[in-house]
């Protein structure tokens, strides 16, 4: 009962949602299916008519006129018939075309608003995986479907009055024949998805391993490595596993599935054998007879096709329960009622007070009683150890997670009081695992600050700062250069030209505080400093916040924090923390011999 009213949830608000998208193609669709599923009753019904005069033209021998006029009815009807079902194709595509755009925005777009910590809980990635692993279809197919059953719901309805008022035992039997197959429908239907959220673990491992040779950049790795018949064992292993569970399944459901079906071709033998018995024992006509047999066919049909497709659904409707739940995900970070405005018009004091944080499901804690001050404009390193908390550190900065105890103060307000556009706004945030934008090299660098038009001459500027134009000027198209070999044109940057186009996005943004995360890994050393010096001047008067493993960059900060397992151990400059003989000075030293040799 629970999945039949899940069910009915779920059609409920599909439909809803195929009315927001195409209102007039989805109620037009609707009325079409009613009047061409309930047509060829009527179409039966004439021919019954038509059987009949012909018998009566026999017995009176009367010419063949008396029976015109249902033939030419019968012809209209069957053509009507075929012209509404041309049409109602016509605008199946139209709806299609609509819902698919509909749904697929919906989905895509709440992607993007589905906080950034929801996505590093292994719970949601399950959910996601689940859900969006068959794209948008099954919501889109539970919601097609309904037309087919509005369509056999009517015929139904016509077919049972029109059998019951001759025989409600004919009209019984073929009722309870029809339930085995709706009931093997179900537990198989059912048992199939179990089968699939089963395994949703092992296939996000399969769909892993499956990238490292679908991949360009996996199958490269993957042909050094030498690596390709391991994971194709995997892989097949995986499969393998997982086809046999489906294929048990399969066999069991085809048994019970025969079973059913001559049930159900019993029932409907002896519903016309009692039939034959009333039109021999005169009490109802043969055109009538033709007429009954043909909406009898039809009551089977459609119970059939209903239950049939609503058990389907009800294995579909699993698939789109899960995108429903995605949709439905609430937001990670609580925003506040009515937030506080800041109106920034340069960089904020920022100030982390008693702040402590463990991730959702873990006990120990990333970060513990972090206490300091970040001023306006300052330039600040965040070093330390793996593990330290430092990208923790910027995630409650970003607010892409809250403090579990302790406040982040922005000029003296709670982060968790401000309007997170806004504040995201003022943030140039350069995570150490990025993506490029294969755009042409100009609009993959504006893709950090969308919402105004392209500026060329801050995109040249700064790819200026970032080092990226000494590149970017030897290419052939220059700034209109296509980046990504995928595309016709396109050329493919080395890692450490894709990280100067990275910084140069990162410029661009133009925020009030810009947070670097490992900015130049994949830079030589020489050219490091060149860009760091470069990156002071692009920064001016705003805030730079650097994590960094390399303490070349770090002496000309205005403050170094040392973070060591989750707690402020550090604080100052270069020479104040050199002077102190602390944890950097050691790193620092053990560095420097590493590059001394």
């Amino acid at each position: 009962m629970n999945k039949l009213l899940s069910l009915v949830k779920n059609v409920r608000r599909g439909i809803g949602m195929a009315i927001d998208f195409a209102p007039g193609l989805t109620i037009g669709l609707f009325v079409l299916t009613i009047i061409t599923n309930l047509a060829p009753l009527l179409q039966s019904k004439i021919l019954g008519n038509i059987v009949n005069a012909m018998i009566a033209s026999i017995k009176d021998a009367k010419p063949i006129e008396r029976i015109t006029f249902f033939v030419l009815t019968y012809a209209a009807i069957y053509g009507g018939i075929r012209i509404l079902n041309s049409f109602s194709s016509f605008l199946s595509k139209l709806w299609r075309s609509e819902n698919e755009l509909g749904l697929e925005m919906a989905v895509l777009r709440k992607r993007l608003e589905i906080d950034l910590g929801h996505h590093e809980s292994p719970s949601f990635q399950n959910l996601l995986h689940r859900a969006l692993d068959r794209s948008i279809w099954p919501v889109y197919e539970i919601i097609q479907a309904q037309f087919d059953n509005f369509g056999n719901i009517a015929v139904i309805l016509a077919s049972s009055i029109i059998t019951s008022v001759i025989s409600w035992q004919v009209y019984a039997i073929v009722i309870v024949s029809s339930i085995p197959g709706f009931i093997v429908q179900l537990k198989y239907g059912y048992k199939s998805w179990g089968i699939w959220a089963e395994h949703s673990e092992r296939q996000k491992h399969y769909y892993h391993m499956r990238s490292h040779i679908t991949g360009r950049f996996g199958i490269t790795q993957t042909k050094i490595l030498q690596s390709g018949e391991r994971i194709l064992e995997y892989i097949k292993d995986t499969l393998v596993s997982y086809q046999n569970d489906i294929r048990k399944t399969d066999r069991n459901r085809f048994f019970y599935q025969t079973i059913a079906i001559i049930i159900g071709a019993i029932g409907y033998g002896f519903a016309l054998f009692l039939i034959s018995k009333n039109v021999l024992a005169g009490l109802i006509s043969v055109g009538s007879m033709v007429f009954i047999i043909s909406a009898l066919g039809q009551l089977v049909g459609s119970i059939n096709q209903f239950l049939a497709q609503t058990a389907t659904l009800l294995e579909k409707n699993l698939y789109a329960t899960d995108i429903f739940a995605v949709l439905d995900t609430k937001p990670f970070i609580k925003r506040s009622e009515n937030p506080v405005i800041l109106n920034l018009s340069g960089p904020p004091t920022i100030e982390f007070k008693n702040v402590s944080f463990k991730y959702e499901g873990r006990d120990d804690w990333i970060l513990r009683n972090v206490n300091l001050i970040i001023n306006p404009g300052e330039k600040i390193a965040l070093v330390g150890m793996n593990g330290a908390g430092k990208s923790t550190l910027i995630k409650l900065l970003s607010r892409i997670y809250d403090p579990n105890e302790g406040t982040v103060l922005i000029d003296g307000v709670d982060l968790k009081e401000l309007d997170i556009n806004e504040w995201t706004s003022y943030l140039s945030v350069l995570l150490q695992d990025y993506i490029s934008y294969d755009l042409p090299v100009k609009d993959s660098i504006a893709m950090s600050r969308t919402e105004k038009p392209t500026d060329i001459d801050l995109v040249k500027k700064s790819a200026e700062f970032s080092g990226a134009n000494e590149f970017i000027e030897e290419w052939e198209h220059k700034y209109d250069q296509q980046l990504g070999k995928e595309f016709e044109g396109g050329i493919e940057p080395s890692k450490g030209q894709k990280q100067k186009i990275a910084l140069a996005q990162t410029i661009y943004r133009n925020g009030f505080i810009m947070v670097l995360d490992e900015p130049t890994a994949a830079i030589d050393a020489l050219s490091e400093t060149k860009i760091f010096e470069a990156m002071e001047k692009a920064v001016g008067k705003n805030t730079l916040i650097v994590i960094t493993h390399r303490f070349n960059t770090t002496q000309n900060m205005d403050k170094i924090i040392v973070l060591e397992k989750g707690t402020v151990e550090e604080v100052g400059n270069h020479k104040e923390l050199i002077k102190h003989g602390g944890i950097y000075k050691k790193m620092f030293e053990d560095q420097a011999k590493a590059f001394r040799g």
